[in-house]
């Protein structure tokens, strides 16, 4: 299934084929708990209740996976949360970024995210047209909102 991402980014598209909106058991904690899924972190629950709370449909640690041409090796990739293969608008000071989902890391002390984390962002979008929106999972514990709002 394809969709265009958005006005801002033409001709690119986001291929789900493959994908299923089933969670997958990642390092999850039974302590964790809401809405009967359990959840890795304390940020990810908060970012989980702030979802529903929002009415923002979503799937926590959804396999995705990809291969690059040419390669006889399949890569994956488990986002935190997945937004049902629909298209949110993220907003922010630096405007507005189209997303599918959201990934939660704990930032270094330089304020940098580990690498392994990005690259995995990165090949999602670039094979698949997923966008992944990175946040901290430190500062995700703290939100009383997410700022997101359906792609017109």
């Amino acid at each position: 299934m394809a969709q265009t991402i958005g006005s801002d980014q033409p001709g690119t598209e986001v291929d789900w084929t493959g994908i299923e909106l089933v969670s997958t058991p990642v390092g999850k904690r039974p302590d964790l708990d809401f809405n009967g899924l359990s959840y890795a972190s304390p940020g990810e629950l908060r970012v989980a209740q702030l979802l529903t709370e929002q009415g923002i449909p979503f799937m926590p640690d959804v396999l995705t996976n990809w291969q690059p041409q040419g390669s006889d090796r399949e890569f994956i990739y488990v986002p935190d949360f997945i937004f049902m293969m629909r298209t949110y608008v993220w907003i922010s000071d630096d405007g507005l970024e189209p997303i599918h989902g959201l990934e939660l890391k704990r930032r270094r002390t330089d304020g940098s995210y580990p690498g392994i984390g990005l690259k995995k962002i990165a090949a999602l979008l670039q094979y698949r047209g997923i966008r992944i929106r990175l946040i901290d999972e430190m500062e995700a514990r703290k939100m009383t909102h997410l700022p997101l709002r359906p792609l017109q």
